[in-house]
């Protein structure tokens, strides 16, 4: 559901101009660590194009997808060190946790 005025609920639903655009950084990582830091580097790596999307005005960001449901299928926390945050910080890039749900079906 939308709220704000007709010309901000049109402003969010006319088509945009520009597209944003994303990239995967996936591997076989067994643990929330070994993936924060695969991460963190990868991102060290793409630091030249951090630097390009924040001179546009844009932040950058990283969203880690975890599945939440079954035990099976389930991630119970996320955490990140202070060390963490602060290299993500440094790279000026937010960070953004999304929850999707499982079953085992």
């Amino acid at each position: 559901m939308l709220f704000g005025t007709q010309e901000s609920v049109a402003a969010l639903t006319e088509p945009h101009t520009d597209n944003g655009f994303n990239l995967s950084i996936v591997g076989d990582e067994q643990t929330w660590t070994a993936l924060v830091q695969r991460t963190l580097a990868e991102l060290d790596r793409l630091r030249p194009l951090l630097v390009d999307v924040q001179r546009l005005g844009e932040v950058p960001e990283v969203d880690f997808g975890v599945s939440v449901g079954t035990p099976k299928a389930f991630v119970r926390s996320c955490h990140f060190g202070v060390d963490d945050l602060r290299r993500f910080a440094q790279l000026g890039v937010s960070v953004c946790v999304t929850a999707y749900p499982t079953t085992e079906d």
